[in-house]
């Protein structure tokens, strides 16, 4: 992770924003790490991302993920719900009223 956020700093300015976000897909999925010194080396990255790639394109990446995330489990909820043969809606009446 360290080389990804050193790679970032220093390409800043050359227009190679697609290669990082490249990059950016192999390292968000270390944002569940809990080990301290992962964290810290992810943060570093994370800190040369945002310079190499800017703090839009950080938010919009992560909001994206975020989504993405929400609607497969929507998807998978409401699958499970089918094949169960109960009704989706009269589960998440409560949740959607």
């Amino acid at each position: 992770m360290a080389s990804i956020g050193h790679l970032a700093l220093g390409v800043y300015g050359f227009g190679c924003e697609d290669a990082l976000t490249h990059l950016l897909n192999y390292l968000w999925p270390n944002v569940f790490e809990s080990s301290p010194h992962v964290v810290q080396a992810f943060m570093a990255c994370m800190e040369g991302m945002r310079i190499g790639l800017g703090p839009a394109k950080i938010l919009q990446y992560s909001l994206q993920v975020s989504l993405l995330k929400l609607l497969i489990a929507l998807l998978v909820s409401v699958i499970w719900h089918l094949l169960s043969g109960t009704h989706f809606l009269k589960h998440y009446s409560k949740v959607l009223l």
